[in-house]
């Protein structure tokens, strides 16, 4: 386990690159539950905007790489 510093807290707030790049930066530290929180914010405010795809797979992937494989599948399944 890797305790979350308070700088890694995900973003709920701001333009869709912010959002995003904070989401990109809790995947490459393994963080993958958090992570996941945050592109999910992307994919549910932002569906149709330029990142909403991406998000929509990369929340299939944190819940692969988090080991979550009976949610992955379907979230694989539906993108």
């Amino acid at each position: 386990p890797k305790e979350v510093p308070i700088a890694d807290k995900p973003k709920k707030e701001g333009t869709p690159e912010e959002l995003l790049e904070s989401a990109k930066r809790l995947y490459r530290s393994r963080l993958f539950s958090v992570a996941k929180e945050s592109f999910e914010v992307i994919r549910d405010s932002y569906p149709l905007g330029a990142y909403g795809e991406f998000a929509e797979l990369k929340v299939a992937d944190c819940s692969f790489f988090g080991s979550d494989f009976a949610i992955a599948a379907p979230l694989y399944e539906e993108f």
